[in-house]
C-alpha cells in the first residue's frame, strides 16, 4: 500500500467514526499538527504514531509478503527523509 492509499484509507475512517483531527489527536494522544501534517501529506509519521492512529480509530496494521522486491530507486524515494 502506498502512502497515499494509506493516507485516504485513515481519514476515510476517522470520517466514518465521525472525528474530527482534534477528538482524533486527542485519543491518539499527540498533536493535532501531527494529523494535519501526515493527513495532507506533508511529513511522513513514525510508526509509533501510526499505531496510535491505527489503534484510536479502531484499526489494526497487517504485514503479509507482498509482491516483488521494490527498486533500489523506489526505496531511495520511500526512505528519502531518513537520509
Amino acid at each position: 500500500m502506498d502512502n497515499q492509499k494509506l493516507i485516504q484509507t485513515l481519514i476515510n475512517r476517522r470520517k466514518e467514526l465521525r472525528l474530527t483531527q482534534i477528538q482524533l489527536a486527542e485519543l491518539a494522544q499527540i498533536s493535532r499538527r501531527a494529523i494535519i501534517d501526515f493527513e495532507s501529506g506533508k511529513t511522513s509519521i513514525s510508526l509509533r504514531r501510526l499505531t496510535r492512529i491505527l489503534y484510536a480509530l479502531e484499526l489494526t496494521l497487517t504485514i503479509k509478503p507482498g509482491g516483488s522486491r521494490p527498486s533500489e530507486a523506489e526505496l531511495r524515494e520511500l526512505f528519502k527523509d531518513d537520509e
